[in-house]
């Protein structure tokens, strides 16, 4: 019978530590999940004030296209 203890003994233990292990990876994987989250947001407002300054950018050329145009015109 002690053998028989010791072996349930064991599987029982062996159960935990699984079940422990399997706990921390779960817990990994929503803050992996959360930072996944947090990280996409993060790129999409990057994302979006490129666009805004590369628009911003092309404007400001055009601008200034126009005012080397003018003071050419004014050298004349």
């Amino acid at each position: 019978m002690s053998l028989h203890n010791n072996q349930i003994h064991f599987i029982r233990r062996g159960r935990k530590v699984i079940e422990n292990r399997s706990l921390k990876d779960e817990e990994r994987l929503e803050m992996q999940e959360i930072q996944l989250n947090e990280a996409k947001n993060i790129a999409e407002d990057a994302d979006r004030k490129y666009e805004e300054v590369a628009r911003k950018l092309v404007m400001v050329e055009a601008e200034l296209e126009r005012g080397e145009e003018r003071a050419e015109l004014a050298e004349k």
